[in-house]
């Protein structure tokens, strides 16, 4: 599953893209409150993939053919386990801006690329960011942008990210408002094993949660977890901006 070459090939594949497929229309239907827009930039609607068919001919394929399953036939059951999740609201484990103690214990300042080059990672790392000074427009979501995350793609490393914590580390939790995701790099052992990516997470929802949605600046942790001690990761800055969804 983690080769693209050879994904298909894993029993579990058809599987888990079936349930990846639900959770898409779970995930536009049913889920309660928050902002969700169907895609309209063309460039996401006309891409297209190749595929064979059932009788072996080569077919193109765009993204728009597959976004409404009921127009491919195909309908989802909600599964009773749906429910732990769908209504699921993760609590802060903090309740005012880490700011001052951030400022206190000598926190940098880090913003966008290319203006503080590159940043070694280690196994943690803390930065003051700046929020958009301006408010929020309808139909954007308010998103961190990880800038430049650069690694060797030698081992399994994951980049854990939170805000308003900055004394995250590896035992830090992931079931509080404060997590913000995990980006997973998987090994891989051909030209491409040289990872350079911008990683970004959506982060209004949480400040919301925190109570600090207020605030002009937040504390972003970022953690590396599961590789050696050879394994180096870099970025090149952060920007927290609003984006389309």
């Amino acid at each position: 599953m983690g080769n693209f070459g050879t994904a298909a090939r894993d029993p579990i594949f058809y599987s888990h893209h079936s349930n990846v497929d639900r959770l898409w229309e779970v995930w536009r239907f049913n889920m309660p409150d928050g902002e969700r827009f169907d895609h309209t930039d063309p460039d996401f609607l006309n891409a297209e993939f190749v595929f064979y068919d059932e009788n072996a001919n080569m077919v193109r394929v765009k993204v728009s053919d597959a976004l409404d399953s009921e127009i491919l036939g195909v309908y989802y059951k909600k599964g009773r386990s749906d429910n732990l999740w769908i209504n699921y609201s993760p609590t802060a484990s903090t309740n005012e801006s880490a700011i001052p103690v951030a400022v206190a214990a000598g926190v940098p300042f880090v913003g966008e690329e290319p203006l503080n080059g590159t940043i070694t990672i280690g196994t943690n790392f803390s930065a003051i960011v700046k929020r958009p000074s301006e408010k929020k427009p309808s139909k954007k979501l308010e998103v961190l942008n990880i800038q430049g995350v650069q690694v060797a793609r030698e081992e399994f490393v994951a980049l854990v990210a939170f805000v308003n914590i900055p004394w995250a580390g590896e035992s830090t939790a992931t079931n509080s408002a404060e997590y913000l995701g995990t980006f997973n790099i998987v090994p891989s052992a051909d030209k491409s094993k040289h990872l350079n990516v911008n990683v970004k997470y959506e982060i209004g929802d949480n400040l919301k949660r925190i109570g600090i949605n207020e605030e002009d600046e937040v504390v972003i942790s970022l953690v590396v977890t599961g590789g050696s001690t050879n394994a180096t990761l870099t970025i090149q800055g952060l920007k927290i901006d609003y984006e389309d969804q």
